[in-house]
C-alpha cells in the first residue's frame, strides 16, 4: 500500500468481505491505519466500523460510525453500505444505540427512512411522509429478514 490510506482501506475492505475470521485482525489493523492517516475520509471510518461489527464489537463499531456520519458527503458514495450497517446493528440488538448515532449527525436527513425504521423497530410511533415510510418499510423488512437468518 506504500502508506496510501485509500489502498489500505481497500485492502481492509476486501479482507472484511472475505468473511474469514482469521483475517479480521489484519483487516482491523489496516483499517485503523487508514483512519489514522485519513481521519476526514468517511469511507475509512465506515470500513473500520464494519469490521468491528463483524467481530461483534458493536460499541466500538457504533462509536466509529458516529465519526463516519460527521461527513455529510458520506451519503453519496456509501449510502447503501450505511443502510446495511444500521440494519445489521438493529439485527444485533443495537437499534437504540444506532438511532442515537444517526440523530444529530450531518447525515440525519439523508438517513430519515433508516431513522423511521429503527424507531418502528423499537416500538415507537412514527409520523413521516408517505414516501419516507415506504422506504422505511423496505429497511424494516431487511431487519426482519436479518433476524430470521441470524437464527440459523
Amino acid at each position: 500500500s506504500h502508506g496510501d490510506p485509500s489502498v489500505m482501506n481497500e485492502m481492509a475492505w476486501e479482507l472484511f468481505r472475505s468473511g474469514r475470521p482469521d483475517l479480521m485482525d489484519d483487516a482491523t489493523a489496516l483499517a485503523r491505519l487508514a483512519v489514522d492517516r485519513a481521519p476526514d475520509v468517511s469511507e475509512v471510518h465506515h470500513t473500520l466500523a464494519s469490521i468491528f461489527a463483524k467481530i461483534d464489537r458493536w460499541e466500538d463499531s457504533l462509536d466509529v460510525a458516529r465519526s463516519c456520519l460527521m461527513d455529510p458527503t458520506a451519503l453519496g458514495a456509501i449510502t447503501a453500505d450505511l443502510v446495511d450497517f444500521f440494519v445489521d446493528a438493529a439485527v444485533a440488538g443495537h437499534a437504540a444505540r444506532a438511532l442515537e448515532v444517526i440523530l444529530g449527525s450531518p447525515c440525519e436527513i439523508g438517513l430519515e427512512p433508516v431513522i423511521v425504521a429503527l424507531r418502528q423497530d423499537l416500538g415507537e410511533d412514527v409520523v413521516a411522509p408517505q414516501e419516507v415510510r415506504e422506504v422505511a418499510q423496505d429497511v424494516i423488512r431487511k431487519i426482519q429478514d436479518g433476524r430470521i437468518l441470524s437464527q440459523y
